[in-house]
């Protein structure tokens, strides 16, 4: 369930990438979760990126399990995750 503590937490995810464009252009596959709760994000395209390379961002335990809840709740398996 989406509460508004999953919000803020997803808030803050948005927070970190900085640019609503990297976050609007998450994909599932974009998203490794790790072990300890943490997760890693692939950004496919920055502003700063200029060769395209990409670029992981590690995200905390509060804002993967924020993330985890969203994609579960919204039944996202693949595809774009916002």
């Amino acid at each position: 369930m989406i509460n508004d503590t999953s919000l803020q937490k997803l808030s803050k995810l948005l927070t970190q990438l900085g640019r609503r464009l990297e976050l609007a252009s998450l994909r599932f596959n974009d998203i490794e979760w790790l072990a300890d709760g943490c997760a890693l994000i692939l950004l496919r395209r920055s502003k700063t990126d200029q060769q395209r390379r990409g670029k992981w961002i590690h995200v905390t335990t509060a804002t993967s399990t924020a993330l985890r809840t969203w994609v579960t709740a919204a039944h996202i398996s693949n595809g774009l995750v916002f």
